[in-house]
């Protein structure tokens, strides 16, 4: 099977990146990078890692982008903004360790829900204008604000991500010559002619986010990146209210006044975009804006008499006539410059389109001076998100003339299946019947039955006939038999309680709290059970000792202290007590490096030792008196 059918970045998962960031699961991906969810073993948190596609990693303008990314993004510090937590390269994989956000995209959002109501409109909006808003603070221009750049967590919280094209908002923030940044449909009218671009221009692409959530549909559509581009420079947008009547007046005109052509007509922050926009959720009056028309520039020379009796006519100036003859000139030069190119047509490497939307691709491939087409009505892959491109014709990394075009299949996602009725069946039968289906069994649990014979299973989650996506998991419950049958607690007072331990353990009695108490008897000997003997107990059932510390008055405390080791990221500290009572754990716990740890040790008898061990190995003993 191809990397294209198994999905890009595949070969990542189960890694750990510097020795820190295992990859569990691919999670999105766009034009420079793919986006995993990982673990931070060191911290033990979840984390999302962006690793820069392999065949940009030898190109050293898409190494310094997406460094540059990191470092502008980190320089933010913001509840709605993804926070950065580490940058690095390892054997050519470069990757940024960011704060993972547990939701969806808004684009996901908007798919399933548009047009949204008018308060979550603005409840969004004001969180991506007061991320913005800090980013301009900081002077610095986001460029490519859309949907599939905001993330909404589950708790409602709104996160804007992917600065992977920001810039210092500074006179030289222009576009590239020749290849255009960010996303067509949400360009701002500078971003597609080449212009300069300010705080502004994310004014526009927010103004255009908002058009999408109120009427579920874009300001600007077209067969391709180019003609959408065009339209943002030269055509009028169609009012929100009137593409879809629904939308109030007030919120309609604070879209329009943000998608003005010129920067100098928009809102000139985000500040007082929200203003306007909290206005319009109160029901308070905006301010009508007129039409955007662009202006046409009609060149006029003095009016001059023709002669007697006639009517006057501009005059041609001679200026003008030396500008037509040098505008022919230079036509025919470049029409000649034309013709040689039509015999040396340029070779352009084709991109890996896998896992990128389709508008990505379009752009993509425009920019390389290549055309798409899609082919048939899609198909299922389970590793790439429906309506992405799942493979695609010529491959990525084949070198092809200019002007050809690529075919590509789009994804329908993982296939739904019904979950098949696991009830009855043994375990090995649940997984072959799963396996058929292309589903996984999840998680396994136990409980007992006295219908369900041991070792089948009894239930299951989702319920059968449910439809999931292809490899979901199914959880299951496995029979334990007949609940066991209640016995008296026998009675054990007088043993030593490293005796009773194994005795509990012969009956499937589990060992609980261990607590003394002074006693003539000796030390160490059992003088009771919680719950007493002759109680009914269960096998499972935790029973607690409570164990004689012979005549002692005194019990010593000592204050234990020290610090975890540096030789690795972790350390399981596990410390051990031998006293008058024997050798037990009295700490157990996992550490980072360098962790202060102290507590108190109480202990009886005359003497007695602490015993350390960091990940299994002892480190260190203290002696006591």
């Amino acid at each position: 099977m191809s990397q294209s059918m198994r999905g890009e970045g595949a070969e990542l998962i189960g890694k750990v990146l510097g020795r820190r960031y295992e990859i569990i699961e691919r999670i999105g991906g766009g034009g420079m990078a793919i986006v995993f969810k990982a673990r931070d073993g060191f911290l033990n948190r979840r984390v999302a890692v962006k690793v820069l596609r392999a065949q940009f990693a030898d190109d050293e303008d898409f190494v310094r982008r997406f460094r540059h990314e990191a470092q502008a993004a980190a320089s933010l510090s913001h509840p709605n903004i993804v926070s950065i937590y580490d940058v690095g390269e390892e054997d050519g994989t470069y990757y940024i360790v960011m704060e993972f956000v547990d939701g969806e995209t808004l684009k996901d959002r908007i798919i399933k829900a548009a047009p949204l109501d008018p308060q979550e409109v603005v409840s969004v909006a004001a969180q991506i204008g007061q991320a913005l808003s800090h980013a301009h603070q900081n002077r610095i221009v986001h460029r490519d604000i859309k949907p599939h750049n905001i993330m909404i967590a589950k708790d409602g919280r709104v996160k804007v991500t992917d600065f992977g094209i920001a810039r210092a908002a500074t006179t030289s923030t222009l576009t590239t010559t020749g290849s255009i940044v960010g996303s067509v449909h949400y360009f701002s009218p500078e971003q597609a002619r080449g212009g300069l671009i300010d705080e502004k221009s994310d004014i526009y692409s927010l103004g255009v986010v908002l058009y999408e959530m109120l009427t579920a549909k874009l300001p600007f559509e077209g067969e391709s990146p180019i003609t959408v581009a065009l339209k943002h420079v030269q055509e009028q947008v169609v009012p929100p209210n009137q593409a879809d009547p629904k939308v109030p007046e007030g919120l309609s005109r604070v879209v329009m006044k943000a998608l003005r052509k010129l920067q100098s007509e928009r809102y000139q922050t985000v500040g007082e975009l929200l203003r306007d926009l909290q206005r319009a959720a109160r029901g308070e009056s905006i301010p009508e804006v007129p039409p955007d028309l662009s202006p046409t520039l009609i060149v006029q020379g003095p009016l001059v008499p023709r002669g007697k009796g006639r009517r006057m006519r501009p005059a041609v100036a001679g200026a003008v006539r030396w500008a037509a003859i040098a505008v022919a000139g230079l036509v025919l030069i470049v029409g000649l410059r034309v013709v040689a190119d039509w015999f040396n047509v340029p070779t352009v490497m084709v991109p890996n389109l896998t896992g990128h939307t389709r508008t990505e691709a379009e752009t993509a491939l425009a920019n390389l001076g290549l055309k798409m087409k899609i082919v048939g009505d899609g198909e299922y892959n389970k590793d790439v998100p429906s309506g992405a491109i799942s493979r695609q014709d010529p491959s990525a990394s084949d070198q092809v003339k200019e002007g050809r075009t690529v075919q590509v299949w789009l994804s329908l996602g993982p296939k739904v299946v019904p979950v098949p009725n696991l009830a009855g069946r043994t375990e090995r039968e649940a997984e072959v019947l799963l396996q058929g289906a292309n589903l996984v069994r999840g998680q396994r649990n136990t409980d007992y039955s006295n219908e369900v014979q041991e070792n089948y299973i009894i239930s299951q989650s989702p319920n059968p006939g449910t439809e999931l996506r292809e490899g979901a998991a199914v959880d299951i419950v496995v029979s334990q038999g007949p609940r066991p049958e209640a016995f008296p607690l026998p009675d054990y007072s007088g043993e030593t309680w490293q005796n009773v331990q194994v005795r509990l353990s012969q009956v499937k009695l589990v060992t609980g709290d261990l607590s003394t108490q002074m006693s003539e008897r000796p030390i160490g000997t059992v003088l009771r059970t919680v719950p007493v003997a002759g109680s009914p107990v269960r096998p499972g059932d935790k029973v607690s000792l409570v164990v004689s510390r012979g005549g002692y008055t005194t019990v010593h405390t000592y204050l234990y202290t020290f610090s975890a080791p540096t030789d690795a990221p972790q350390q399981q500290i596990r410390v051990l007590l031998i006293d008058a009572l024997g050798t037990r754990v009295i700490y157990d716990r996992l550490h980072d490096a360098g962790d202060p740890i102290n507590f108190e040790v109480k202990w009886i008898g005359t003497s007695g030792t602490i015993r350390t061990m960091a990940n299994g190995k002892e480190i260190g003993t203290v002696p006591l008196k």
